[in-house]
């Protein structure tokens, strides 16, 4: 299987764990954690992934963005993009006909009231 991993994906397009220290104010730290990844297959499957599992500093999870196997691009019920989770013990998070991925600021949704 060749592709490209999951948060290098997202590092290309401008995802960031972002600053820590303690001259950053609490809600700012590492802001890049409390998003999720939701990847969208063309028949409306769909699977999430925080972004702190998908990278080797925080998670366990290995995730690639296929494009091709065996040296030939994937097509038909695979391709031309598929999301294979190697980590996982089942293949329930694999994604195949990878149409979207979709990140989420789950820090932006609602919740309980704060007092």
């Amino acid at each position: 299987m060749t592709g490209v991993p999951l948060d290098k994906v997202l590092a290309a397009f401008g995802f960031a764990p972002g600053p820590m220290g303690r001259q950053v104010p609490v809600t700012e730290k590492r802001a890049g954690w409390r998003k999720v990844v939701v990847a969208l297959e063309n028949d409306e499957y769909q699977v999430a992934f925080s972004c702190a599992e998908l990278t080797s500093e925080i998670g366990a999870t290995k995730a690639l963005v296929s494009f091709a196997l065996d040296g030939a691009p994937l097509g038909g019920e695979r391709g031309p993009f598929r999301l294979v989770v190697l980590t996982d013990r089942e293949p329930s998070r694999s994604v195949r006909n990878l149409e979207r991925l979709i990140v989420v600021d789950v820090s932006q949704a609602p919740g309980p009231a704060k007092r």
